[in-house]
């Protein structure tokens, strides 16, 4: 058994002409350090060692239990790879939020429409309601919607920023800080009939139209939006319709990203979250900046939707990495925002945090998800937030989704339309208590 168990190490099989070894944990495609194999007769003298080793350990007794690594904890050994390797070691409990390290700042959506529902907006009592939940939660960013479709939907018309300027003004007076997602072109500033009810800003003359817009907006709230995220899944045809396109995303981002910084040069600009860790899509955004002649990369985070099919966050599934023509691979797993860090480092951007914009699961089965119950989702969403708090270059997390609301299902939120609290809104309460010191 010494013999066998030694051998299991692979230089050693090296060293006796075995077959070489490949380790069934990496998560990700790395560049080996290369190892230096021993001699034949080193090999010999340590198998001898741990043989005698074994025999003199055969005849203690076994009172001393062995507990097997838990999958779920990613501070287990079982899933020591997926640990970000800054050579440091910082004992077990290196993913568990501290006061020092709370992990990322927590972001919970707040609609303050009801779309086309009656009554069409929510009362200021119910939005103040939601933003105190969101707060006893721990979040310190509400994120809303400034849909240039629902702002201006007629040219001539005036902006409509009265659902805007509620959440913003309520999560102010909080304390918290605000996100926007600006999304939406209205049928009027698009050059041709759209494909799409989620047709994006393309031609010269549609970005010049998004660009007042986006300036308009930008000079409205006055310096109370910390954040604003430009468009969402522009590798998706659900919010790119015509087809997603690097080149004319790239676009989109450096007029949005002129527009806001010309206003208020504070203002935290995120490429709208890529649906999936989008690999090769957001290569393709890099090779579009320099396409276009960009000098710098025209955000400061990347937002990503790191949805994983509904499995447990630390796992790594082997299928849920595949390509998608024609861009390239996408890896489905949540921790596949690894490769998408590894792209940003490549190209100098090292410096910049990743944002993500969305994460969740439903407690029903959806098109995106099989479900999970809520005490389920609950640890799953522990999970989630310790995986990124290992991994100190995700400055943000927006759990989806927070409340029901037209566009957010209540198989997917935190409270119902009642207020109530599920298990999860639980689990992050005591998530942030704990990150809260």
């Amino acid at each position: 058994m010494g013999v066998e168990a030694v051998l299991s190490f692979p230089w050693l099989r090296e060293a006796f002409g075995g077959l070489h070894w490949q380790n069934p944990l990496a998560l990700r495609h790395r560049t080996d350090v290369g190892r230096t194999s021993p001699t034949v007769v080193a090999a010999v003298v340590l198998v001898a060692l741990i043989v005698s080793v074994g025999v003199w350990t055969s005849t203690r007794s076994d009172d001393d239990p062995v507990t097997p690594a838990d999958p779920a904890d990613p501070t287990s050994s079982a899933t020591a790879t997926s640990s970000p390797d800054d050579g440091e070691d910082d004992g077990e409990d290196e993913c568990a939020p501290t006061a020092a390290r709370p992990g990322p700042a927590i972001d919970l959506g707040v609609q303050a429409s009801r779309g086309n529902q009656k009554p069409r907006n929510l009362t200021e009592e119910q939005v103040r309601v939601l933003i105190d939940k969101a707060q006893a939660a721990g979040a310190s960013i509400i994120s809303t919607s400034a849909s240039f479709k629902a702002i201006q939907p007629r040219a001539a018309g005036p902006y409509r920023f009265d659902n805007l300027d509620l959440v913003v003004r309520l999560a102010n007076e909080a304390g918290l800080d605000v996100k926007l997602r600006m999304t939406g072109t209205p049928t009027w500033a698009l050059d041709e009939p759209a494909v799409g009810p989620r047709q994006a800003p393309r031609s010269d003359a549609e970005l010049a139209r998004w660009e007042t817009f986006v300036r308009d907006v930008m000079q409205h709230v006055d310096g109370k939006v910390g954040y604003v995220e430009v468009w969402t899944e522009p590798d998706s045809l659900r919010y790119w319709p015509t087809g997603p396109d690097p080149v004319e995303f790239a676009r989109l981002l450096d007029v949005s990203s002129r527009a806001i910084h010309g206003v208020d040069p504070d203002t935290t600009v995120i490429a709208g979250g890529l649906r999936g860790n989008d690999i090769g899509y957001l290569e393709g955004m890099y090779d579009a900046f320099e396409t276009i002649g960009l000098e710098k990369t025209p955000f400061d985070m990347l937002g990503v939707e790191p949805f994983n099919g509904g499995a447990p966050p630390e796992e790594n599934i082997e299928g849920n990495t595949y390509t998608v023509d024609p861009f390239g691979v996408v890896d489905g797993n949540f921790l596949g925002f690894e490769s998408l860090r590894d792209i940003m480092v490549d190209n100098g951007d090292d410096d910049l945090p990743i944002y993500i914009t969305l994460f969740g699961y439903a407690t029903a089965s959806t098109s995106d998800s099989p479900g999970v119950d809520d005490a389920t989702r609950a640890t799953y969403l522990a999970a989630a937030l310790e995986l990124t708090t290992c991994r100190p270059y995700v400055a943000a997390f927006s759990w989806y989704a927070f409340h029901p609301n037209p566009w957010d299902p209540p198989q997917w939120t935190l409270v119902d339309a009642d207020g109530n609290e599920s298990a999860t809104y639980d689990a992050l309460v005591a998530w942030s208590s704990q990150a809260a010191g």
